[in-house]
């Protein structure tokens, strides 16, 4: 169910008002990838795209090498992990108002703070967003 954006190497999980952004970081070390996966709400304008609540599925710094005898396989496994955590991210989030009550517990500030103004919660808002100036753009001031 995912999208490849162009010919990079991000696929894109597309839910109308979130994301989920899966990229197959290349590296220098030669032929190969580290694992991203994120979230992206998109109440706030980007012109890009990014990974909110960032991890790595595969371990911080593994590189999966694509390269020689046993790459079918290491492709495999990488894609395998990227479909399970996009699954675990779509159960966890999940959608309407039982999303926007589970993002108003998240450590995000500013997703946080658009959560609860959403399910009209002004005091937590308010509070959630009151350090997030520098991050918000002027139109929500």
């Amino acid at each position: 169910g995912l999208v490849r954006k162009g010919r990079s190497r991000t696929w894109v999980d597309d839910h109308g008002w979130w994301l989920i952004n899966v990229e197959f970081q290349p590296s220098q070390r030669g032929q190969g990838c580290y694992l991203n996966v994120g979230e992206q709400h998109l109440w706030v304008p980007r012109d890009h795209l990014c990974f909110e609540d960032h991890e790595r599925p595969l371990g911080g710094a593994t590189f999966v090498s694509l390269a020689g005898d046993d790459a079918a396989h290491a492709v495999d496994r990488v894609v395998r992990v990227a479909a399970e955590a996009v699954v675990r991210r779509r159960s966890m989030h999940r959608d309407g108002m039982e999303a926007l009550a589970r993002l108003v517990g998240v450590a995000d500030d500013l997703n946080a703070g658009i959560a609860a103004a959403l399910l009209g919660d002004r005091r937590t808002a308010l509070r959630r967003l009151s350090g997030s100036r520098s991050v918000l753009p002027r139109w929500c001031w």
